[in-house]
């Protein structure tokens, strides 16, 4: 037990948490550590050591089986990640899922942990588009998980509608009225030929990790397209690379037409993605 005394949630994440959830962080934050506790103990587990987070408790620790990762977030929507979470590991795409558990403050999955599991964000050189696609393609054509996903179009007409958003990537603010409501008439344009189908939602590059390959990690938890990951993709790693010139790449690889990814991308920039 000497080893586990030193786990606590760190301040910094302590305060994110309780500033976006500030009746469910709190509740979350009492009790989450003793129940780490309960999984390190159920698992075996040994050596844990708190990873870096921003809205959760992301714990890697030995077990008979290999190196897992702890995580639990009290974000509601942490059910509808945890659907999501197995669709991926099973297509290969994401770590492999050992365990889901829903607790009355949050919800905790276990996983494979990735090697050397260093996110894109932290690379000084973007990878391949082979790499990408590679990632992205076993996506295509596949169903929803779950009936009951929330929508991607609901999540970003429900940001693009909000003047005080404060989930905010770092260095971003609410983009101006005037871009949002353009973004919310593309979002309508987007949503005539939609079909909701498997996706991540959420590919930052802080949830995209180098192992043997790239690994999606933390998706969004709703029902979408897999053009939207593309264009959150050719977003960020515009500082590298112009977004047309990735638009047009992942689009001839992954059968998406480019002028549909360089819309999810304007209403991306709009709704502070």
């Amino acid at each position: 037990m000497t080893e586990l005394a030193h786990l606590a949630v760190p301040e910094d994440v302590r305060q994110q948490v309780h500033r976006r959830w500030p009746t469910a962080g709190p509740a979350w934050s009492a009790v989450v550590v003793n129940e780490l506790h309960e999984l390190l103990t159920e698992h075996h587990a040994t050596h844990p050591q708190v990873m870096p987070a921003r809205y959760g408790l992301v714990v890697s620790a030995n077990t008979p089986t290999g190196t897992l990762v702890f995580r639990s977030t009290p974000d509601p929507d942490g059910v509808h990640q945890a659907a999501v979470s197995p669709a991926l590991a099973e297509l290969d795409v994401s770590p492999r899922l050992h365990q889901v558990r829903t607790t009355d403050t949050g919800v905790w999955t276990v996983m494979d942990r990735i090697t050397p599991g260093v996110p894109l964000g932290d690379l000084t050189e973007p990878p391949t588009l082979d790499a990408i696609v590679g990632m992205l393609r076993p996506l295509a054509g596949q169903p929803t998980p779950a009936a009951d996903l929330p929508s991607l179009f609901d999540w970003l007409r429900d940001r693009l509608t909000d003047d005080h958003l404060n989930d905010l990537p770092r260095g971003r603010s609410v983009a101006p009225l005037s871009e949002r409501l353009q973004a919310l008439a593309l979002l309508d344009e987007l949503a005539h030929d939609h079909v909701p189908a498997l996706c991540h939602g959420d590919t930052s590059p802080w949830n995209i990790l180098t192992g043997d390959r790239l690994y999606l990690i933390d998706p969004r938890g709703v029902a979408g397209e897999l053009a939207y990951d593309a264009a959150i993709i050719a977003l960020k790693a515009a500082d590298k690379i112009p977004i047309s010139r990735t638009s047009k790449a992942l689009g001839a690889a992954l059968g998406i037409t480019p002028e549909r990814i360089t819309i999810w991308v304007s209403v991306g920039v709009a709704a502070s993605t």
